[in-house]
């Protein structure tokens, strides 16, 4: 390299660039068939606020071969006449693929002189020399990035005269692309009666590692003129990464046995005339202490030799060509002639691979800040892991990063992913060797490539893998050298499970809220009152408390420990969601799972509890459970709440009856008294009045003591009575119409039942109910008794085993219920125009059975709805002689 040199010659150019832009850093072209591969992701969050992420399709570009070069470089020497004079030049493929180039040399004109001849010869060790006598017309392949060197030797005439100039263009083309403009390179010979001097300049090998050496540079002089030259200087600065050996030089015409001295510029070494002055990186060499400089006294007509040192490259050097060109001056006798320069010679810095992973952004050895922890991770979780690639090697590189997942001590159902440095968008396989990598990192560079480790939902997996944790490794493989390697260790320290938290009315955190915390608390949380054949409603808030989506299963128990489903006899519980009120005013739809639970956030559940009708009042809370449990992982928390009924406290005394009495005669009236409520009644006692007792009329209270709904010898007057709650018990009201009593005559009997009942208060409650029976005196007598019977497969007869009667039976859903009416004339006359008059029950259709139903023993049917309707069912019998009875049958089903 020259020194102190204040302008060069210009060296011509034509290189096209590509430049591909990733934010403020611009990367060199990609080679020609690189494959340029992109793939996008898409961060959303979907219904359920819950994040998430997704990769488009991958799109590559192949990138097109582009040809470009340099050639260098345009220069000016003495020459002497009739002799060749040798210019060295180099041509290197800027391009981005293999190319081929055409060279040539032609004479100038304008100039003093034409040449003799010019010719192109390969110059392989790179020394300035014609490697052979015979011409070449091309390089040959270049590889993108590759030199050719060469050397133009043009013979001067014979009659060129001291002062004569002659020039010469070389040129370079591009056989791949023949359309790029050709370069060209101007030499110039000067023509020179005095002494003219040549330099040329080698080194020992073209190659060598980082920290290597030492290598011997040789210049070699030589003057091929007629006169002598004086101090011939010599120069040499030498490339960065390039160092001198101290001690080193030595000079020709001393040979080996005589070291040349590094310090004290004014030492000649050598004999007599035949000296040189050595000065090299040394400070006694002023103004000159960073270069080689070597002036020898003289070199005589037809003398050479050499001047040699050592060199080492530096060890932390990154891979690269070092260009190296001397100087040399001279006195030919008459001036001086300075800044006179030598061939480029090149030494290739090899490249050296080196890779180290770890999680250190700062230091770049081993094991720094490893393993990459990461203390928690959740269930069904993603967890990042940030692992730094070092390129320790000297050159740029590209490394392979695979994910051990084999001997990775993660739960089963665990995913790895790799990510490029954004944590987004995944890791690509750049170079096309079918593994993801890091691309291309120049010497010391490094890329943070992150590891995604999708958990799985199983709660198996919960835990710190018995202390030791859960680790995978992952390895960055140098593409330069496939046997230089490095590993990180990623660690896990514990898998927690997903969480879930039930609270009564809000969520967690809100005003109000109740429940919080693993349940099942000691007492209720929330109580609600209503009586029973009501129902109640629990706003239940399922909390997913993990960094997790997850969904929740829904059940409820009266007990504790939970037995998932039990509850009291006729309770029910029923899960829905919320309607939109976000109160659980109005209910949506049954659900037993509360579906997708984003992270961190809260679903709020409609709990209704119904309790049938009648049930038993006790005048305690009755607790009822609640229980949200993960289906994937089983985590789960249960609720305690409480329902408390209120006493529900009534008799029924039914039904008012109307009927004839011929004088002297009796009628007796059925009547029921039933314990519809949710208590039980003690202490219960019936007495009955007549209108008309002033006239003799009388009344008579019995107890269906036989219980088969009718009046017989068996059954004992009316006592006191306890009624359970559902309970009822038959009474009959006989009633006597004194012989005296006159046709038209009307009494009213008025029955009442009375008793007490503990309603939770501190006294018993005491209710009295009543019913009415209207008797009226006339010549007949009709009475009308109405039976029922099953008819469960609804084919028109009453079940086996069964017969028309009073008894209370059940009837489940789609089965058949018969009735018959069955009217009497008790009287000892006709009784005309009988009609009996029926309807069809709440909660059933009629039932006619394909047109067999209903139908009547004596007369004709008036009036039936269709069939599966509602509405009248009648019958007119017509005359019913004393004695005798017409029946009246008909069919429901229950809905």
């Amino acid at each position: 390299m020259i020194k102190n040199k204040q302008s060069r010659n210009l060296i011509n150019y034509l290189m096209v660039f590509f430049l591909l832009i990733s934010g403020p850093v611009l990367a060199a072209a990609p080679a020609a068939g690189t494959v340029i591969k992109n793939q996008a992701t898409a961060t959303y969050k979907d219904s359920s606020g819950i994040e998430q992420t997704t990769t488009s399709n991958l799109v590559e570009t192949l990138i097109q071969q582009v040809g470009a070069f340099a050639l260098e470089q345009s220069q000016s020497r003495y020459g002497i006449a009739d002799q060749v004079t040798s210019f060295p030049h180099i041509l290197t493929n800027t391009g981005n693929g293999d190319d081929s180039f055409t060279l040539g040399a032609s004479d100038n004109t304008g100039d003093t002189f034409d040449f003799d001849s010019i010719n192109i010869y390969p110059d392989a060790n790179q020394d300035g020399v014609a490697d052979s006598n015979t011409p070449i017309t091309t390089t040959g392949v270049l590889a993108a990035g590759e030199s050719f060197y060469f050397v133009v030797s043009a013979k001067v005439p014979l009659t060129a005269l001291d002062g004569n100039t002659g020039e010469f263009d070389v040129t370079g083309t591009s056989e791949f692309d023949p359309t790029l403009q050709t370069i060209i390179n101007t030499d110039e010979v000067i023509v020179s009666d005095k002494a003219v001097i040549t330099v040329t300049k080698s080194i020992s090998a073209n190659s060598g590692e980082a920290g290597t050496g030492p290598y011997t540079v040789t210049l070699t002089y030589g003057n091929q003129s007629t006169s002598d030259a004086t101090d011939v200087t010599l120069i040499d600065e030498l490339p960065v990464g390039m160092t001198y050996v101290d001690g080193s030089a030595e000079w020709s015409l001393t040979g080996s046995a005589v070291v040349l001295t590094d310090a004290n510029p004014g030492d000649a070494q050598g004999v007599g005339t035949d000296t040189v002055v050595y000065c090299a990186y040394d400070t006694s060499c002023t103004n000159i202490e960073d270069q080689v400089t070597a002036v020898i006294a003289q070199v005589i007509s037809g003398d050479s030799g050499t001047i040699s040192f050592q060199v080492e490259l530096d060890s932390d050097i990154d891979a690269q060509t070092l260009l190296n060109t001397g100087e040399f001056s001279y006195n030919n006798g008459s001036v001086v002639i300075a800044d006179q320069e030598t061939n480029t010679v090149p030494l290739e810095v090899i490249s050296t691979p080196g890779v180290v992973a770890n999680g250190s952004d700062t230091i770049n050895t081993e094991g720094a800040e490893e393993p990459v922890n990461q203390a928690t991770g959740t269930l069904g979780s993603t967890v990042a892991f940030d692992n730094i690639i070092w390129n320790r090697g000297n050159s740029t590189d590209t490394f392979d990063i695979s994910v051990d997942e084999v001997a990775s001590t993660f739960p089963a159902g665990t995913t790895f992913t790799l990510y490029q440095s954004d944590g987004f968008t995944p890791l690509l396989d750049t170079d096309n060797s079918s593994v993801a990598d890091t691309g291309p990192l120049g010497a010391g560079e490094f890329y943070n490539v992150v590891l995604k480790a999708k958990l799985p939902m199983t709660g198996s997996s919960v835990g710190d893998n018995s202390g030791l944790g859960f680790d995978v490794t992952k390895t960055a493989t140098s593409t330069t050298d496939p046997s230089i390697t490095s590993s990180v260790t990623d660690h896990l320290v514990e898998i927690t499970g997903s969480g879930v938290d039930i609270t009564n009315v809000a969520a967690i955190g809100g005003a109000g809220v109740k429940g919080e915390g693993i349940g099942p608390e000691t007492t209720a949380q929330t109580q609600l009152v209503f009586a029973p054949g009501e129902s109640g409603v629990f706003q239940l808030y399922i909390n997913n408390i993990s960094d997790v989506a997850d969904s929740f299963d829904l059940s409820y128990s009266k007990d504790d420990p939970f037995a998932k489903g039990s509850l009291p006899a006729g309770w029910g519980v029923s899960f829905h969601v919320d309607a939109g009120a976000t109160d659980c005013s109005v209910l949506g739809p049954v659900v037993s799972n509360t579906s997708i639970i984003a992270p961190n956030t809260s679903k709020l559940i409609c709990a209704q509890v119904s309790v049938a009708a009648g049930t038993a009042f006790d005048g305690n809370a009755v607790s009822i459970y609640f229980k949200a449990e993960s289906p994937l992982t089983g985590v789960s928390d249960i609720k305690h709440d409480a329902v408390y009924l209120t006493a529900d406290h009534r008799l029924i005394l039914e039904p008012d009856h109307h009927a004839q009495v011929e004088p002297g005669g009796t009628q007796t009236y059925v009547h029921n008294l039933h314990n519809p409520g949710n208590t039980t009644f003690t202490d219960i006692t019936l007495a009955a009045t007549d209108t008309l007792s002033a006239e003799g009329w009388t009344t008579k209270l019995y107890e269906d003591t036989d219980g088969d709904g009718v009046l017989s010898s068996a059954d004992q007057p009316v006592g006191t009575y306890t009624l359970a709650p559902g309970e009822t018990q038959i009474i009959f009201a006989k009633v006597f119409a004194p012989s005296s009593a006159p046709l038209g005559a009307t009494n009213l009997t008025g029955i009442t039942a009375s008793g007490s009942t503990d309603a939770g208060g501190s006294t018993p409650v005491v209710v009295t109910v009543s019913a009415q029976d209207m008797t009226y005196v006339a010549k007949s007598n009709m009475t009308i008794a109405k039976r029922q019977g099953p008819d469960a497969n609804c084919d028109g007869a009453v079940d086996s085993g069964f017969s028309f009667s009073f008894d209370t039976f059940q009837a489940g859903p789609n089965t058949c219920v018969l009735y018959q009416l069955t009217a009497t004339n008790q009287s000892a006359g006709l009784a005309v125009n009988v009609r009996i008059d029926d309807s069809i029950p709440e909660f059933t259709t009629h039932f006619t059975n394909g047109g067999t139903l209903p139908v009547i023993t004596v007369g004709t049917i008036t009036t039936q709805p269709p069939e599966g309707d509602t509405g009248m069912v009648a019958g007119n019998a017509g005359n019913v002689i004393a004695g005798d009875a017409v029946s009246l049958t008909f069919g429901v089903r229950v809905e």
